[in-house]
């Protein structure tokens, strides 16, 4: 007769664990009408790290955040709607204005989002020959965290512009490191390459167009 022997097989799900007092803190400031807390909230809601799991805590939290102009809260948003009935959505759309209006009348001016930039004083824009690519413009200098946690995957947008002001070229690069929190004094580097160049090229602007942030272990 064969046996047959069940063996457990733990595998990693990469849960990144957040302590009550992280919650805490970030929950004070969703409170006080900071979007990008309220986007954390709902992200903590929405995959159960640090909270118990609950789409409809995570749907409130996206939508204020959302209100507030929160593009990414607006997308998750949207998805949590997909998993309610129509009376789950209802009572989360319900729950979600009587929270606006709680906080409206705390008579807090929302804190506003405070977003990874650019140091002015490190951005460049120059011209280099390739003997393959021809001329290339190379802009390059350092993005400065300025948000109040860890953040990665940040992408900068460079515009290249003519003598006539008209934009002639945009290209979307990775900085590609994390930048950890409070770090108001250091920064991560980034290079964007472009070719086939207009030749009536006058200026450049570079901005952070995305990032993600990064909870503690």
């Amino acid at each position: 007769m064969k046996r047959f022997f069940i063996i457990p097989i733990i595998i990693s799900l990469g849960f990144v664990l957040v302590s009550a007092g992280e919650f805490e803190e970030k929950l004070i400031k969703a409170e006080q009408r900071n979007a990008n807390a309220q986007y954390d909230i709902g992200i903590m809601y929405k995959t159960g790290v640090g909270v118990p799991q609950n789409y409809k805590q995570a749907y409130i939290w996206f939508s204020l955040a959302a209100a507030q102009g929160n593009k990414d809260a607006a997308k998750k948003r949207n998805l949590i709607e997909k998993k309610f009935t129509p009376q789950q959505l209802s009572e989360a759309q319900d729950l979600a204005i009587i929270k606006q209006k709680l906080l409206s009348k705390l008579n807090i001016k929302p804190i506003p989002d405070i977003k990874p930039i650019p140091e002015q004083k490190s951005v460049t824009g120059r011209f280099i020959a390739n003997s393959v690519e021809g001329t290339l413009f190379i802009i390059s200098g350092k993005v400065k965290n300025t948000t109040s946690g860890s953040i990665s995957y940040i992408k900068v947008h460079g515009v290249l512009i003519t003598k006539d002001k008209a934009i002639a070229k945009s290209q979307t690069s990775f900085c590609g490191n994390i930048v950890p929190e409070n770090s108001l004094r250091r920064s991560v580097p980034f290079l964007i390459v472009f070719s086939d160049l207009p030749a009536d090229l006058k200026n450049f602007t570079v901005k952070v167009s995305g990032f993600e942030r990064q909870f503690k272990n």
